[in-house]
């Protein structure tokens, strides 16, 4: 499978010649996954270049898990698969499905509300826009609507009606099709962090 967490790392590191320059490049992560690799990824490469070796890595990018988080350590672990499982039932409480009734005024949904808000541009990787998650963050206000670039990896017709029934602008859309997926490595290699929003 294809690094597409070592391109975002050379994303957010790109035309950086001191440490602190790494901080106007941060990124806010907004996730429905409840594992924490991406977390664990960048506190481990990070500051295995000498250039970030002491850069704070949650100022750079600290993603913000929707539905609750796995949380332990994966480089400390002696036995992972009995780590996994207590943190499974230690953190039982935040796991939501979809569908499940989640309070909109409760963190971390605003504060997802608060990063979408404030956001420039935001990039949708490996979200199919379920009603319940698009509610919760109010995906479908005008304002953020206007602001989204999305990748439709497979070319999904049902996807790209709910796009369509939303607003986005087929433009705004980065699709590949069933034969040929669009993986998010490819969409960050050919410039999608670079892309802003088109309108017609």
């Amino acid at each position: 499978d294809e690094n597409w967490y070592a391109r975002v790392i050379s994303k957010l590191t790109e035309d950086c010649h001191e440490p602190e320059d790494i901080y106007s490049n941060a990124l806010s992560v907004i996730t429905f996954n409840y594992d924490m690799s991406l977390e664990h990824y960048l506190h481990d490469k990070l500051p295995a270049s000498e250039l970030f070796r002491k850069v704070e890595v949650d100022r750079v990018c600290r993603p913000l898990h929707i539905h609750g988080q796995l949380v332990f350590d994966i480089q400390t672990v002696a036995n992972l698969n009995v780590e996994f499982a207590k943190s499974l039932v230690s953190c039982d409480d935040q796991f939501r499905m979809i569908g499940d009734e989640r309070d909109p005024t409760l963190e971390p949904a605003m504060a997802g509300r608060y990063l979408l808000d404030k956001a420039e541009r935001i990039f949708v990787l490996g979200f199919d826009f379920h009603t319940a998650n698009v509610d919760l963050l109010n995906l479908g206000d005008p304002k953020i609507v206007s602001k989204l670039i999305v990748l439709n990896w497979d070319g999904s017709a049902r996807l790209s009606r709910k796009l369509v029934a939303l607003g986005v602008p087929t433009q705004n859309v980065w699709s590949g099709t069933p034969a040929a997926p669009y993986s998010i490595a490819k969409a960050i290699d050919d410039g999608v962090f670079d892309a802003n929003p088109a309108w017609p």
